[in-house]
């Protein structure tokens, strides 16, 4: 996600921001009134960061930058995953996603640190860089570093192989609370940071009591993951290289780390079905899961045959009928949703779910699906996660590749 300090700055209370500022004892913020308006506040805030030591700035920014990146439901559910329960009920208590990551950073950056790798690795589940596999028999891990060190030895091999990066490598592991399918309990997983410097970047930087501009060659470090939940007995890998180089570090890890007799199943790919939603379907639920309607609110089709013309039908409104019925009206003979020569590539859900306490209202969810494998999913809300890992395959939505 992108980073902007003036954002950063309006989205935190004014009392986490000033814990913040004490805590980094940064003295060109000592005079800044707190209790300002919001505006008044956001203008001195900037300013005064803005004359600070360039260290100080930078600091500041690094940051803000880097608790912005936990300020989403991935980053938060990977907060909470990694804490003590002391400072877990402190955190469950802040006021906001920025005021939880900042109280973090301050009082332990090191479950800080893996909260990041843990949203990392969690965002790309399921994605272009990730592969699942699960193994013959459930087996934990060993704390040995004999075995870490000779599993950082062949990912560095790996690497060198692929591209000519790997020249050093370091992994750094912990546990943490895991993603549990909704409705089941935690069971704990291993993480695995692995940190590999990168291929030599070469680029202008300000340097010198001058600030002329001058060259400089770096090797910026790119991240991956190992994941490994050992009372299910799953390996996720996130990495760049491929499904053969995420193939090798899975049996590089369960080599090193776990057994090496144990054999390997990949876990196929979720791909979405949406042609289905070409016509009126029903969507089946159970009722203890609260899902008062569910209806399909938008529909992008694509010829069959090719070309870059897309057709977009989208309905918000049930008043009137539904997407089918607003279709039929428009087109006709024509409505592309009867003609097989049309297929789906994008559909977007409405469920609504009931009030969870007398007096509140209906809670709606958009789920946005396109053709492979993308979606919205990702950002795995309670109520994204149980349609994402229950009632999408029951609805006949999801295939495996």
């Amino acid at each position: 996600m992108g980073f902007s300090l003036p954002n950063f700055l309006r989205r935190t209370p004014p009392a986490a921001l000033e814990d913040y500022f004490a805590a980094r004892g940064l003295s060109g913020l000592s005079g800044i009134d707190w209790k300002s308006k919001p505006q008044l506040l956001l203008d001195r805030l900037l300013k005064a960061i803005d004359t600070l030591p360039d260290e100080d700035r930078e600091h500041v920014f690094d940051d803000f930058e880097r608790s912005t990146q936990l300020c989403d439901e991935i980053g938060q559910r990977a907060l909470q995953s990694v804490l003590a329960h002391d400072l877990l009920e402190a955190v469950r208590a802040g006021d906001s996603h920025e005021t939880r990551a900042l109280l973090v950073l301050l009082r332990d950056p090191n479950a800080f640190d893996q909260a990041l790798a843990t949203a990392y690795a969690d965002r790309f589940r399921n994605g272009r860089s990730w592969s699942g596999f699960l193994l013959s028999s459930r087996v934990a891990p060993q704390p040995d570093q004999a075995g870490l060190a000779a599993l950082e030895a062949e990912i560095g091999g790996l690497f060198k192989a692929f591209d000519g990066s790997g020249r050093k490598l370091k992994i750094e592991s912990f546990a943490r609370r895991g993603r549990p399918p909704e409705g089941k309990g935690t069971s704990p997983t291993m993480h695995y940071s692995i940190y590999v410097e990168g291929l030599p970047e070469s680029g202008i930087e300000f340097e010198g009591e001058h600030d002329e501009p001058k060259r400089r060659t770096r090797r910026p470090v790119v991240e991956a993951a190992i994941c490994y939940e050992s009372e299910g007995g799953q390996i996720d890998i996130v990495s760049k290289g491929g499904r053969r180089v995420r193939e090798e570090i899975a049996r590089s890890f369960t080599d090193c780390v776990l057994d090496s007799s144990l054999a390997l199943a990949p876990i196929s790919r979720r791909q979405f079905s949406l042609n289905r939603l070409k016509r009126r379907m029903p969507f089946p639920q159970d009722q203890d899961d609260g899902i008062k309607d569910v209806r399909v609110t938008l529909l992008r089709l694509a010829e069959i045959a090719g070309g870059s013309g897309r057709l977009t039908i989208e309905k918000d409104d049930p008043v009137g009928g539904d997407i089918y019925d607003a279709s039929a009206r428009w087109f006709g003979d024509t409505d592309p949703l009867k003609h097989p020569n049309w297929r789906v590539t994008q559909a977007k859900l409405c469920i609504v779910f009931h009030p969870e306490q007398t007096g509140q209202r209906d809670k709606k969810i958009v789920i946005d699906l396109r053709a492979p494998n993308g979606s919205n999913l990702k950002d795995q809300t309670r109520r994204h996660r149980l349609v994402s890992e229950k009632y999408l395959d029951r609805w006949g939505l999801v295939e495996r590749a």
